[in-house]
């Protein structure tokens, strides 16, 4: 009886000792998801920083820009466009209807890829029709242009 007693206060003390220990192994990985938290976010504030202070290095010199150039070649371009537009008027050069001519050209212009591509597009299969417009042609003995040259 002695024996069992002992036995079962060796195992209640290896009881608390693995309950403990858990329990400490609890308290531990709480530590670690604190720390890297806090590691998170710290890291996140220096990144943060670094970023603040080099917008804050480029607002400088843009301002510093600014002062040196900008308002003068603001100025500068304004008072050109409308010497050049005074010129062209003067020549009787219809600058207005260029502009008009230029941006309907674009407007209109057709790019033939794309409209072969839209062409795909609208059908059902558009996918294998897609691939076949894209694929490299074979020769006759079935290598491709880029397979050939290589």
């Amino acid at each position: 009886m002695a024996k069992d007693a002992a036995q079962a206060e060796v195992n209640r003390s290896v009881v608390e000792a693995v309950v403990e220990a858990r329990a400490e192994q609890s308290r531990m990985t709480k530590a670690e998801e604190d720390y890297q938290r806090v590691l998170a976010q710290h890291t996140a504030s220096s990144v943060e920083l670094e970023d603040a202070k080099a917008l804050n290095v480029d607002l400088n010199a843009d301002r510093q820009w600014m002062r040196d150039y900008g308002a003068i070649y603001i100025a500068n371009a304004i008072m050109d466009t409308l010497e050049v537009d005074a010129t062209c008027r003067a020549r009787e050069v219809d600058t207005e209807g260029e502009l008009k001519a230029a941006s309907n050209a674009y407007n209109t212009l057709v790019v033939p890829i794309l409209a072969q591509v839209e062409e795909c597009l609208a059908a059902d299969d558009y996918v294998d029709r897609l691939r076949d417009l894209f694929e490299p042609e074979a020769d006759a003995e079935g290598e491709t242009e880029g397979e050939a040259q290589g």
